[in-house]
């Protein structure tokens, strides 16, 4: 995926859900990656867009984050060479008196201006976010963020009550035989939850 590509794509307007009631202009889009399955990109895609929209707006304090969606042990600070002390489910448990500070604080910033959610470490961590909390968490970065990414994940509870939040929801596959057709299957799901017209966009990975 070419950052001009995707920034380009979501310069397009979008139509969330038939009858939705439009957002408040300040709260930030959020946008989703999902991949079809386990290696078709959906990640690279996350940040590829995420790195992109900060430089963009060098200088024109606009606020991007990423969350790691692939719990246990997402790839996401790795391939930006991060090294995170906190996780998602660190700020889960701590959704309670969760603010600015506390939210920098179990974050971690790449040299590009992009801030980076980690995923939980470990399948006891996993457990902990619950998809109430899921819900907040992205709430509280849609009020304060200007741009919000969801990297990979599944359509699982937890996950769902993050991408119902979604501006846009891209499923990313490639053009094996497997990632079509569970790339189709997904897309059928994501219907089912009401994500539908523009607001679903499908991307193929050609590498």
């Amino acid at each position: 995926f070419e950052p001009e590509t995707l920034t380009a794509s979501l310069a397009r307007p979008v139509r969330r859900v038939a009858g939705e009631t439009p957002a408040p202009a300040h709260r930030g889009r959020v946008i989703s990656f999902l991949g079809a399955k386990g290696g078709c990109g959906a990640t690279t895609a996350a940040v590829n867009l995420g790195v992109a929209l900060c430089a963009q707006s060098a200088g024109q304090e606009r606020s991007v984050v990423v969350i790691d969606m692939d719990s246990p042990g997402g790839d996401l600070t790795a391939m930006l060479k991060l090294s995170p002390t906190y996780s998602l489910a660190d700020i889960a448990s701590n959704i309670h008196r969760l603010d600015m500070d506390l939210l920098n604080s179990m974050t971690v910033r790449h040299d590009s201006g992009l801030r980076c959610v980690a995923a939980s470490v470990d399948d006891r961590q996993s457990g902990v976010v619950t998809p109430d909390q899921m819900a907040e968490i992205v709430g509280f970065l849609r009020d304060n963020h200007d741009e919000v990414i969801l990297a990979g994940g599944g359509l699982g509870p937890v996950e769902m009550s993050a991408v119902n939040q979604a501006h846009l929801v891209h499923v990313v596959t490639t053009l094996g035989f497997l990632s079509l057709r569970k790339a189709q299957l997904m897309i059928g799901r994501l219907r089912e939850f009401g994500v539908t017209g523009d607001a679903l966009r499908v991307g193929v990975n050609h590498h």
